[in-house]
């Protein structure tokens, strides 16, 4: 018997593993960026913030992958940030340990080119929200997940409207 790549037999190299050429190829435009962030959140992402602010982070997760599939500029990746860490919260949910710290360490690639604040997302909040949570899951360890407390998973805030 041949050997078989785990990641997916049978497709082109360049299509094995599409979400780290992503990351590899995202190049992002300051000015392009710093534009978006000054605009409002459009209605369809701040549901997705709700839903993930009312804990139901499949539900946030589907909403949120629909605007970031239909935003075309680099904003979009913002988008990508909140609907990893409410895959990260559903991950942790369920149990899932290794999905968890996958999932935080990739919303943290997205977020990397965005400023503190974008489109009325405190994004350095929520960032610092998955540190601690990060941190405290480390400290339960794969075995001990089950254990903790779910009352405090990672929250988004938003900035008051004018």
């Amino acid at each position: 018997m041949g050997s078989r790549s785990a990641a997916r037999p049978g497709l082109p190299i360049h299509r094995r593993r599409p979400a780290l050429k992503q990351i590899l190829d995202f190049q992002p435009d300051p000015a392009a960026i710093a534009s978006a962030c000054a605009e409002p959140l459009p209605p369809f992402v701040r549901r997705g913030v709700e839903l993930f602010n009312q804990g139901e982070y499949f539900e946030a997760h589907e909403v949120l992958e629909e605007a970031w599939r239909q935003e075309r500029r680099p904003v979009r990746e913002l988008y990508r940030v909140i609907l990893q860490a409410a895959v990260a919260c559903y991950k942790l949910k369920t149990g899932n340990y290794n999905g968890f710290m996958k999932m935080v360490a990739r919303l943290r690639t997205w977020a990397a080119p965005f400023p503190g604040t974008c489109q009325g997302i405190q994004l350095a909040k929520l960032l610092a929200n998955i540190d601690r949570l990060e941190a405290q899951v480390i400290a339960h360890g794969p075995e001990n997940i089950s254990s903790m407390n779910f009352t405090a998973l990672a929250h988004v805030e938003l900035l008051e409207e004018q």
